[in-house]
C-alpha cells in the first residue's frame, strides 16, 4: 500500500511506499522522481473547478508516468451530482493519458459504477459511508476489474487497517500537515507494519 501525503517534503519522497496527493491549491514543487496522484480539490473548493485549468495544471505538475491517478470533479456526499460533474472530466483525463478516477460518494454501488468509463475509484463520502461494507465492496470490485483503488482521509490506524483489508492500493491523509516532526516517525511505522502484515495496534495507544 502507498500512503499519499499533501505535505510535500523530501523525507517523504525518499521513503518507500510514500508519495504525494496534490491539488491545484498546493503550490509546493514535486520532488524529482516522487510518486504522486492528482485530486481536483473539490472537497475544499467545490465551486472553483475549471476543466481546462485543471488539465493545464496537471501538464505542468509532474510526469504522467509517475502519476498514480487523477480524479474527476465531484460533489461531496452527492453521487448523482458527482456523476453529472465527473463525466466530461473522465473522458478528458483518459484522452490525456491519465488514470481517470471517479470519486465515490454516499450511495455508489458496484452495480451503478460506470466501470467501462473509469480507471480507478477514490473512496470519498462521509465518515460513516467511507467505513461501510458498500465502500469496501467497491474497492474489491475495482481490484477484480484491474482498476486502481484509493481510500481517502486515512489518519488513524483503524482506518488504515480498513483500507488494507478491503484491498486498497493507496490511501491519503493529512497527518503530516499537523506536526511533521512528531507524526512522521509514527506514520512511517504504520505503513511499514501494514505492508509487512505486522500488528501495530500498540502504536495507537
Amino acid at each position: 500500500m502507498i500512503y499519499l501525503s499533501g505535505a510535500v517534503r523530501r523525507e517523504v519522497a525518499l521513503e518507500p511506499n510514500f508519495g504525494f496527493l496534490l491539488t491545484p491549491y498546493i503550490g509546493n514543487r514535486l520532488p524529482e522522481g516522487a510518486t504522486w496522484a492528482a485530486d481536483t480539490g473539490c472537497f475544499r473548493h467545490p465551486d472553483a473547478f475549471n476543466l481546462e485549468k485543471y488539465l493545464r495544471w496537471l501538464d505542468r505538475k509532474g510526469p504522467r508516468e509517475s502519476c498514480l491517478f487523477a480524479t474527476a470533479a465531484d460533489v461531496p456526499y452527492d453521487m448523482d451530482a458527482t456523476f453529472e460533474r465527473a463525466e466530461p472530466v473522465l473522458r478528458k483525463l483518459r484522452a490525456e493519458g491519465y488514470r481517470a478516477t471517479l470519486v465515490a460518494q454516499n450511495g455508489l454501488t458496484v452495480e451503478t459504477t460506470p466501470w467501462q468509463d473509469i480507471d480507478g475509484v477514490f473512496i470519498g463520502g462521509d465518515p460513516e459511508w467511507k467505513e461501510s461494507g458498500a465502500a469496501a465492496r467497491l474497492i474489491q470490485a475495482a481490484k477484480v476489474r484491474g482498476k486502481w483503488a484509493h481510500y481517502g482521509m486515512v489518519n488513524t490506524p483503524d482506518r488504515l487497517v480498513l483500507a488494507a483489508r478491503a484491498g486498497a492500493d493507496s490511501v491519503d491523509g493529512t497527518k503530516l500537515a499537523h506536526g511533521f516532526d512528531a507524526n512522521w516517525p509514527e506514520l512511517r511505522e504504520w505503513v511499514r507494519c501494514i505492508n509487512a502484515q505486522e500488528s501495530f495496534s500498540y502504536l495507537a495507544e
